[in-house]
C-alpha cells in the first residue's frame, strides 16, 4: 500500500533521501504488525473478560465489548508505535550516515575535492584572525573590560 506510491518516486528525490524505500517497507510492516497486535489484543481482552466472569460471577457482562475494544486498540497502538519508532530511527541513522559521507567528501563548484587538511587550515586561519580577549580590552580604551580566566570578555 505505501510502496505503490514509492514506485513513481523520481531519481532526484530518491537520492536526496537515501533510506526512503526501506523506510516505506518498514512502515508497511509496522502497520501490519499493529493490525495483528490489535487482533491479539482483542482476543486477550475477550479471554480476560471470560476469566473475570468466572472469578467474579456478579460482574455485569454488558460492558465486555468496551473492555475488549479498549484492550485491542491499546495493544494495536503500542505495537505500531514501537515498530514505527524503530523505522524512524533507522531512517534518521541512514540520513546521518549520508550527511557524514557528504561532509567528508566536500566538493567545490569546479568539481575538485577538498582535502580534510584544507578545511582544517581554513578553520585555523579564521581562529588566528579573531581577536583575543586581551586585544579587545586594549582596543576598547577607557571602558572597564575584564577578562575571565576562561578568556571571556566582560564589561
Amino acid at each position: 500500500m505505501v510502496l505503490q506510491g514509492l514506485d513513481n518516486l523520481d531519481e532526484h528525490t530518491a537520492s536526496k533521501y537515501p533510506g526512503i524505500g526501506n523506510y516505506a517497507t518498514c512502515q508497511s510492516r509496522a502497520f501490519v504488525q499493529g493490525l495483528l497486535g490489535m487482533v491479539v489484543g482483542g482476543g486477550t481482552g475477550l479471554l480476560s473478560t471470560f476469566a473475570a466472569q468466572q472469578f467474579f460471577p456478579s460482574l455485569p457482562s454488558r460492558y465486555n465489548v468496551f473492555y475488549v475494544t479498549g484492550v485491542a486498540v491499546l495493544a494495536g497502538y503500542l505495537v505500531t508505535a514501537r515498530a514505527s519508532r524503530k523505522c524512524q530511527k533507522t531512517l534518521v541513522q541512514s540520513q546521518l550516515n549520508k550527511n557524514r559521507v557528504d561532509q567528508e567528501n566536500l566538493i567545490l563548484d569546479s568539481g575538485e575535492s577538498v582535502a580534510k587538511s584544507t578545511v582544517v587550515e581554513v578553520i585555523s586561519e579564521v581562529q588566528e584572525s579573531t581577536p583575543t580577549a586581551d586585544q579587545l580590552i586594549s582596543e576598547s580604551g577607557n571602558i572597564n573590560w575584564k577578562s575571565t580566566k576562561y578568556g571571556d570578555v566582560m564589561g
